[in-house]
């Protein structure tokens, strides 16, 4: 093995036991926890806000809040599938010249 391998391994291991670094997947699982709860909580507002107001429009704010909400999460389920984070811009100037030098 390079050196330079050798040193950005021994990088990403010291990185990892500081808790810098964490593996995709525990990343992943943990946003999904926390956005499903989120989602949720969100969901949960409209009947309580609804609750508070007189029996006549009840129904309507109901409707447009849910509605509302709905929309701006069904926008951010679509961005999260559009976005692509493995081709997302990295700096690999730095790697490059590296390289270079190895």
């Amino acid at each position: 093995m390079h050196e330079r391998a050798k040193r950005e391994l021994a990088e990403l291991k010291l990185r990892e036991r500081r808790g810098e670094l964490y593996e995709a997947e525990v990343v992943e699982s943990v946003m999904i926890e926390h956005l499903t709860n989120f989602r949720t909580k969100l969901l949960g507002l409209p009947p309580k806000i609804a609750a508070k107001l007189p029996a006549d429009i009840r129904g309507e704010v109901y409707d447009d809040l849910t509605r509302e909400i709905e929309n701006c999460l069904d926008e951010l389920a679509k961005n999260y599938k559009d976005a692509d984070l493995k081709s997302a811009d990295v700096d690999d100037t730095e790697f490059d010249s590296e390289v270079e030098d190895d």
